[in-house]
């Protein structure tokens, strides 16, 4: 195993085996097999992309290439494994450009995750509600959802439902 980058990197060929032996075990066809490479910071493009390839080969369903650094790194591995699937992982402040779904996939992307964007957001709010709160101005009233919209999204009545049935 190599440490680099904070990063540690299993074998290529052990990797390929444990792909190898998730593909073979799957219970349920519907499983699609992520296989994940951070080989792009410790080694380089060269070496991710040709682990994409063997890690396909070994049964991946999907290739997750980490940490590309520009458009130009997104569009070679969208063109050097084109026919798999390829997940980009569009982390705001990360390596990565941040692109529009419809741009990655004109780069041949195919699963695109904006992992913690809806969390940040959530964060920054809950901040200035805190802040309006300790304000005391609570100029923020009445700007969220309501209470029955909020109920509704979160199947207050589903769950009143089965509590009810299961005694509670």
């Amino acid at each position: 195993m190599r440490s680099i980058a904070g990063k540690e990197l299993l074998p290529c060929e052990e990797m390929e085996r444990r792909i190898r032996a998730a593909a073979e075990q799957r219970r349920d066809p519907r499983t699609f097999i992520i296989a994940r490479t951070d080989a792009r910071e410790v080694y380089g493009m060269d070496e991710a992309l040709r682990r994409g390839e063997r890690y396909a080969q070994a049964g991946a369903d999907g290739l997750f290439i980490e940490a590309p650094e520009s458009v130009e790194e997104l569009a070679l591995i969208g063109r050097r494994l084109a026919g798999v699937p390829l997940m980009a992982n569009m982390l705001e402040g990360g390596r990565t450009p941040i692109l529009r779904p419809q741009e990655l996939e004109d780069l041949g992307f195919r699963i695109v995750i904006y992992g913690i964007s809806l969390l940040m957001r959530s964060v920054r709010v809950m901040q200035e509600s805190l802040a309006d709160i300790r304000s005391g101005e609570l100029r923020l009233v009445g700007t969220g959802v309501g209470f029955e919209e909020y109920k509704t999204i979160v199947g207050f009545d589903r769950w009143s439902n089965i509590e009810s049935r299961y005694g509670g």
